[in-house]
């Protein structure tokens, strides 16, 4: 995939820095708790959806494009407000469990994340400091890369 260079070993998962930034694939599921409630109701349970994010630092909140968003089907557990360069809006918030994906495989174990949704954001998600707060990062200029180490 172009913009990514993925570690051949799942850990640490590196990727390269474009001129545009540096993206990471991911999967977003239900929670076990969304599992269990599905369950419960004989409901069926929503399908895991991939997609690319962008590494953005400045972003405390992970974020989520409205296609993501669409596609996993889950029911939005509050609302928030988001403070952009463009100014406040509104968002409506979503409970998921976040992976990353090296080689097209799940990595780690899946986090509980809250995860905003973007009707405008043109990227699958933009991955913010609610989860990389959780990692350890290595930017490496010179090299144009940033690796990300295991949480927990």
């Amino acid at each position: 995939m172009p913009g990514i260079e993925s570690a051949a070993a799942p850990w640490p998962l590196t990727a390269r820095i474009t001129g545009s930034g540096a993206r990471v694939d991911f999967e977003l599921n239900a929670t076990a708790v969304d599992v269990q409630e599905h369950r419960m109701v004989a409901r069926p349970l929503p399908l895991p959806v991939r997609g690319r994010a962008l590494i953005d630092t400045g972003t405390q909140m992970s974020l989520m494009s409205d296609r993501i968003a669409q596609a996993l089907g889950l029911d939005p557990t509050r609302t928030t407000v988001l403070r952009t360069a463009a100014g406040r809006t509104t968002a409506l918030c979503y409970a998921v469990a976040f992976s990353f994906v090296s080689h097209g495989t799940v990595i780690g174990k899946p986090q509980d994340l809250i995860v905003g949704r973007a009707d405008t954001l043109q990227e699958d998600m933009l991955l913010g400091l609610d989860v990389l707060r959780r990692s350890r990062m290595e930017w490496n200029g010179p090299t144009a890369t940033v690796r990300i180490f295991r949480h927990g």
